[in-house]
């Protein structure tokens, strides 16, 4: 696993460490996800189920996003402007960077 992503892992078990979670289970979980999926919507995957699981909320990169639903960058702004959808602008320790 590239050193980026486990990084970004460290950055979201920080975030979650009250709620028990450590990095050694996240790289654990990365690790299971099919390995056809992108690393970003591995990381993606992750917030998204620990945001469900503890109820918080977590933002998305337009290209995590794109990695999900598997369009590009730019259908998913399009899409983000069509349906009117608020987007946050800030840049946060751990973000991924893609490659």
């Amino acid at each position: 696993m590239r050193n980026d992503v486990i990084n970004e892992l460290a950055a979201i078990a920080d975030r979650y460490k009250e709620h028990g979670v450590t990095l050694p289970m996240l790289i654990d979980l990365a690790e299971k996800a099919p390995p056809e999926l992108p690393e970003l919507a591995i990381i993606a995957g992750v917030k998204l189920a620990l945001a469900n699981e503890h109820g918080t909320s977590e933002t998305f990169t337009i290209e995590e996003v794109a990695a999900i639903t598997g369009e590009t960058p730019a259908e998913v702004r399009e899409r983000i402007r069509a349906e009117d959808i608020q987007v946050i602008h800030q840049t946060a320790p751990g973000k991924h960077k893609p490659s």
